[in-house]
């Protein structure tokens, strides 16, 4: 399967056993084992030419021998709420607060000036036609460059 993601233009495979349906193989928590997808991932890599890189728990010293053993091209990894310096729940109300607040206000604002300067440009530029003359033009493109190089 994964030949066929290098096969239709993929140019880097980020890989995890995560599923909608299991989110704790993608993001995996501290009960999960360490490099907990470094083995299927080295497999994935033995079939596609493109980079590979590997989520999950990984310590960076067999990050790293994996590397450099050929095994992955990559890995990837987060910052734990454990490093940012809270140690309990009720220091992290207010950066929450604040984050949650700000992002509510942030997409009200972009929502109200979409809709006033939506208002005003469409009226000159017929914008709607635009978008949707760009994206005919974007699939023909598609299309020819499934039939002659571009």
């Amino acid at each position: 399967a994964v030949r066929y993601l290098q096969d239709a233009g993929y140019d880097m495979l980020n890989c995890d056993n995560g599923t909608y349906d299991a989110w704790y193989w993608a993001h995996p928590p501290q009960y999960m084992p360490q490099n907990c997808n470094l083995e299927d991932v080295a497999h994935i890599r033995q079939f596609v030419d493109i980079p590979v890189v590997c989520a999950g728990r990984m310590q960076p010293e067999v990050g790293a021998q994996a590397i450099s053993d050929g095994r992955i091209d990559a890995m990837a990894v987060g910052v734990s709420m454990a490093l940012t310096g809270f140690e309990t729940l009720h220091q992290l109300v207010l950066p929450l607060v604040i984050i949650g607040v700000g992002s509510l206000l942030f997409a009200v604002a972009g929502q109200l000036l979409g809709i006033r300067f939506g208002e005003r440009f469409n009226r000159r530029l017929k914008t709607e036609a635009i978008g949707g003359i760009i994206l005919i033009m974007i699939g023909i493109k598609i299309v020819a460059s499934h039939y002659i190089s571009l």
